[in-house]
């Protein structure tokens, strides 16, 4: 995803934007943040992840979705099984369409 594509991402939907990226840290589905790194380690699979929500009619499409970026950002050995994404993906699908009402945003 463009840098572009990835600000505008960011700037129009700032506050789930940030706890996205809080959000997978916390999760850590690769186990990155158990090997001393910083956080936002998971940064840059948040605006595929941003891009997806709109298009997707279920958590369990949005557990595919996400299992499917990780897997291209790290391989299928990393990125584990598909239910090791089941409960994020619930999570990020309500927190999602919370927010959306809550505050009346635009759809992507």
């Amino acid at each position: 995803m463009g840098n572009d594509k990835q600000r505008n991402l960011r700037k129009l939907y700032k506050d789930f934007y940030d706890w996205l990226v809080l959000y997978l840290d916390e999760q850590d589905p690769v186990g990155l943040l158990g090997e001393g790194n910083p956080g936002r380690e998971y940064e840059p699979e948040a605006p595929h992840i941003l891009a997806a929500l709109p298009k997707v009619a279920s958590a369990d499409e949005l557990t595919e979705r996400i299992h499917a970026i990780f897997v291209a950002y790290f391989d299928s050995e990393l990125a584990g099984p598909l239910s090791n994404y089941v409960g994020m993906a619930g999570e990020i699908y309500l927190k999602w369409h919370q927010m959306r009402l809550q505050k009346n945003l635009p759809s992507i």
